[in-house]
């Protein structure tokens, strides 16, 4: 694990200098080097008391907001975000779940720490609850790990994550 200090927000101005600096804050690597980094965690929403998350966990959290945020919704990332809940307004033919499985990959993919991503889904709950299971299997320099999040009209929650 390297240890590093640097601020969050970066490139000074108000927000960043509201940050402390984190002079002794671990930063977590995979087996190869590569820094995952540090941030504050932001799913479902941004911590009130600012936590801070590194390693797989930094890497669920990007992927689960890439797949709760509207493609073309943020201005300085326009390819970011594939957002799941509208795969419910889609009518879910076995069509429909595959093209929204590969761009769920395709979109798991963009954060240059996946290496490779399985999508999958279960539909049991859909029609008594309202829910979509997702079942996501990505794999980092350290290899293979999962979690499961449960898809509704409204929220995208993270039920599960496991080695």
């Amino acid at each position: 694990m390297a240890v590093r200090g640097t601020s969050i927000g970066g490139g000074g101005g108000p927000a960043a200098s509201s940050f402390p600096i984190l002079a002794d804050t671990p930063i977590a690597t995979d087996a190869s080097g590569l820094e995952f980094g540090i941030d504050v965690s932001t799913f479902p929403d941004l911590d009130p008391q600012f936590r801070l998350v590194s390693g797989r966990r930094a890497i669920v959290e990007v992927v689960m907001r890439r797949f709760s945020t509207p493609h073309g919704a943020l201005l300085d990332d326009p390819d970011f975000g594939c957002d799941v809940r509208e795969m419910l307004n889609d009518g879910l033919t076995p069509s429909v779940l595959y093209q929204w499985q590969h761009a769920l990959q395709v979109e798991a993919l963009k954060d240059e720490r996946v290496f490779s991503a399985e999508v999958s889904f279960d539909t049991t709950r859909l029609i008594s609850q309202g829910v979509l299971v997702i079942r996501v299997a990505l794999a980092d320099a350290d290899g293979p790990f999962r979690f499961v999040l449960a898809v509704s009209d409204m929220t995208v929650e993270l039920l599960r994550e496991a080695a």
